[in-house]
């Protein structure tokens, strides 16, 4: 993982707050001191730790344990080993077939079999699981419906699909009470519930009834992929406080690659980045990873920026500035959430202001800190703008990435009015009020960076 560590700065790895790059803490955060703290923490159970690192691939890092194994583990094992004597997968794509093999084979199941090509059905004895993906036959759905009638009266089905939601295909596959739903990319806890016979937590996948203070209930891993400071800042915030442990990449050329260094329970990806943008970078991944979520998160949320995600190899496409219920929905498709009981502050003497929207940051992230922190943020991108856009041109590329960013920007923020002025900014076509436009929107950043540094000198 990682961009690697040259070795002259390898020695000094496990020192407190050292960091093998000055830039990477302006850039990502943190402090120099987990690796310390993870070396401590696994030496004080009897381990060691280890890396080889080469600086532009990345870092490897290993270490080993003395773990205790409890009386009940293996039972716990076998527990999976009862519900089926097998488990049958009729899928056509290889790697997709890998991946459920290795959920599987993770909870003792060694004895699968799949059949990506079938010419006639074969001879399958009783009380097995038959996984069926739904498009690798898609072009003959009379095949599946050959299997169900065949195999359905003595084992269990369960259909994958991706694009093809339940009432797409025919009602009776449904109507079948061996017959189950699971939806792709294929989530291990659903699949795992199945094994058991516990379908509570396939009903858990549906949106949850309430959208205050959720949180999953197991940690999950995302890969965050955004170019912008601010967003970034929000993004990791929100995902983190809901349980994720995030990653991050900031173009969609990293992205890729941390793809194919690291697995992923889910990706959110900006759209528009340099270097790489997200479109290209979803259609690389998808070149050697069909099964992992990518949710696309951009300001434009036009029926035709949905298409185009969708072609890319998005799942879905969130827009910007993220709407936490929105968030909460996407999320709820492929983990399961639960409500949270945070230790809420009660928040006062918070001072109005013209455009600055305090209260609601603090409700939304809970956290003074943090709040005070974004807004520093803020002031780092655009607290020189009059200097930064006054040679702009209007009409370049640049300006009209610089431009979206922005908008991305204050809408996270909750910035309406100058985000309204960026809109309207974005949407003229006469070059001459776009000008007057853009001036009037560098004067009001302007006069927010003042209420920002007003606020920021708050005890």
């Amino acid at each position: 993982t990682g961009i690697g560590i040259g070795e002259s700065k390898q020695a000094k790895l496990f020192t407190e707050f050292e960091q093998g790059d000055t830039s990477t803490s302006k850039r990502f955060g943190g402090t120099g001191l987990g690796l310390t703290i993870s070396k401590k923490l696994i030496e004080m159970m009897g381990g060691h730790i280890s890396f080889k690192s080469q600086e532009g691939f990345g870092t490897e890092f290993s270490f080993d344990v003395l773990i205790e194994l409890k009386q009940g583990a293996k039972e716990f094992q076998s527990h999976y080993l009862l519900k089926y004597s097998n488990i049958i997968i009729f899928n056509r794509f290889k790697n997709e077939s890998d991946y459920i093999l290795d959920i599987l084979k993770k909870k003792g199941y060694q004895e699968t079999i799949c059949y990506s090509h079938v010419e006639e059905l074969p001879e399958i004895r009783k009380d097995n699981l038959i996984l069926i993906d739904w498009e690798s036959y898609a072009d003959n759905y009379q095949f599946i419906q050959l299997i169900i009638q065949r195999y359905s009266q003595d084992n269990d089905i369960s259909i994958l699909i991706s694009e093809y939601e339940k009432t797409r295909f025919n009602s009776i596959f449904l109507s079948l009470s061996n017959i189950h739903y699971l939806p792709k990319p294929l989530i291990p806890n659903l699949l795992y519930s199945i094994l058991t016979g516990d379908r509570t937590k396939e009903k858990s996948q549906k949106k949850p009834a309430q959208t205050n203070k959720l949180i999953l209930e197991e940690t999950q891993s995302a890969l965050l992929v955004e170019d912008n400071e601010t967003n970034l800042l929000i993004a990791i915030h929100l995902l983190e406080k809901i349980g994720f442990q995030v990653d991050v990449a900031v173009n969609g050329f990293e992205g890729v690659n941390k793809v194919i260094k690291n697995n992923y329970d889910i990706i959110f990806m900006d759209i528009q980045m340099p270097v790489m943008d997200g479109h290209e970078a979803a259609k690389k991944i998808r070149e050697f990873n069909t099964y992992t979520p990518i949710i696309g998160m951009s300001a434009s949320v036009s029926d035709e920026d949905i298409k185009n995600s969708n072609k890319a190899g998005f799942n879905y496409h969130l827009g910007k500035p993220l709407v936490i219920k929105e968030l909460y929905d996407i999320i709820s498709r492929y983990f399961p959430l639960k409500q949270d009981q945070p230790n809420i502050k009660e928040m006062s003497g918070v001072e109005s202001y013209k455009y600055l929207n305090i209260k609601y940051l603090d409700e939304i992230l809970n956290s003074k800190e943090f709040t005070k922190e974004l807004l520093s943020s803020f002031i780092d991108q655009y607290g020189k703008i009059e200097d930064d856009w006054k040679d702009i041109n209007i009409n370049s590329e640049n300006a009209k990435m610089k431009i979206h960013s922005l908008k991305g920007v204050l809408g996270n923020i909750q910035i309406k009015e100058i985000y309204n002025m960026v809109v309207n900014l974005e949407r003229e076509a006469d070059a001459t009020i776009k000008e007057k436009l853009l001036s009037a929107v560098i004067v009001a950043v302007t006069d927010l960076n003042e209420e920002i540094k007003r606020e920021l000198t708050k005890e």
